[in-house]
């Protein structure tokens, strides 16, 4: 059984990527499974929201959807090589702390660059996403 949310099309499409991400990169099996099938699921929601949008405007704004996925696609997949960097730091180099910091820095950074693209993505779709108030 799944929850039906209102969701806007940044944190949709930023979903959709981590999702992406996991069916390519996770090591074990199930997760990657239980990714393709909540993936899948999802796609089956977009289709649904094309039709709708379809009807309700002129043209469904698909330049930008895929603009934006693209951009989101990137962020999450360095964020990905990012975080993975830091828990085999922390695993096999706890004391370098310098480096570590480095490396949580560059995930705010990046964090605040998906916040940015959800933003302009919600805009194109008319809608208001979240507001981080440390942008």
């Amino acid at each position: 059984m799944h929850i039906l949310m209102k969701t806007t099309m940044g944190d949709f499409l930023d979903r959709l990527t981590v999702l992406e991400l996991k069916m390519a990169r996770c090591q074990k099996e199930e997760a990657r499974v239980e990714a393709k099938s909540v993936y899948e699921l999802m796609l089956l929601d977009l289709i649904q929201f094309r039709a709708q949008w379809s009807i309700q405007n002129d043209s469904f704004p698909e330049e930008e959807f895929q603009a934006g996925k693209r951009v989101l696609l990137e962020i999450n997949g360095e964020l990905w090589v990012l975080e993975d960097e830091i828990r085999a730091l922390q695993t096999n180099h706890p004391t370098e702390v310098s480096v570590i910091s480095y490396k949580n820095k560059r995930i705010i950074e990046k964090n605040a660059a998906r916040s940015r693209a959800k933003r302009i993505l919600d805009g194109h779709f008319g809608q208001v996403g979240e507001v981080k108030d440390y942008l």
